[in-house]
């Protein structure tokens, strides 16, 4: 939430209002766009987290959620364009590998899972259930070091859904999906149970809507060295 609110900032600053409440998270309250209220308080046209208006309190250190593929998207541009490194969705592929490594497990930690071991509906909430810091389940760590894989966010890929799980293997990186219909949701959250905890789980979202259960991941290409002996 914390480098989410930033961007919507730096859009603000850049004179782009429109699309920064275009971008911000918001809860729906009904069919009509106009009832959706934003989870961040606002500091004139700025944002910051804090309370919401239902009165609950976001941390910054939380994953983002409730933004759809076209705020996903835009923060993806921003970010290559104001790092200049080519940051982009994963593809379901690229985000199962970095899950689950090399030796085929069923989660992220192994082939055993334990209540408590990630953020999940399973796990032993105390209070009001809700995501929670990233990292703060560090068993929840892939054997490439991905924290959160099994539970608390579930994450928004560019793969199309509906598509063959091996079609969708072999594919190459996407580009623009807003015109997908629906994308491939990988991962766990704090909301769901056990089964969704599994490696190979797979979810959609409609391309348009969002979700307090899935937020997104930005990954990019290694580059390949240069050099070597002559």
């Amino acid at each position: 939430n914390g480098e989410y609110c930033a961007f919507l900032n730096r859009l603000v600053d850049a004179g782009e209002v429109e699309l920064a409440e275009r971008c911000e998270p918001r809860v729906r309250g009904g069919s009509d766009p106009a009832e959706h209220r934003g989870v961040y308080e606002r500091d004139g046209d700025h944002f910051f987290v804090g309370v919401d208006l239902g009165g609950d309190l976001w941390s910054p250190d939380c994953p983002v959620c409730l933004v759809d593929l076209f705020s996903a998207q835009t923060f993806v541009e921003r970010e290559r364009a104001r790092t200049g490194l080519p940051w982009r969705l994963p593809t379901e592929a690229e985000w199962e590998k970095a899950a689950r490594g090399v030796d085929g497990r069923l989660f992220t930690f192994g082939n055993t899972n334990v209540p408590g071991w990630a953020w999940t509906r399973d796990s032993a909430h105390v209070g009001l259930r809700t995501p929670c810091a990233i990292g703060s389940h560090p068993i929840d760590q892939s054997p490439f070091g991905v924290f959160d894989v099994a539970g608390n966010m579930a994450e928004m890929t560019s793969s199309q859904a509906g598509v063959p799980v091996d079609a969708a293997i072999l594919s190459a990186p996407a580009g623009d999906v807003l015109t997908a219909g629906r994308v491939v949701v990988r991962g766990g959250s704090w909301a769901a149970g056990s089964p969704n905890a599994r490696v190979a789980a797979r979810g959609a979202l409609t391309v348009g809507r969002s979700s307090s259960q899935v937020g997104f991941r930005l990954v990019r290409g290694v580059l390949p060295t240069t050099g070597g002996p002559s």
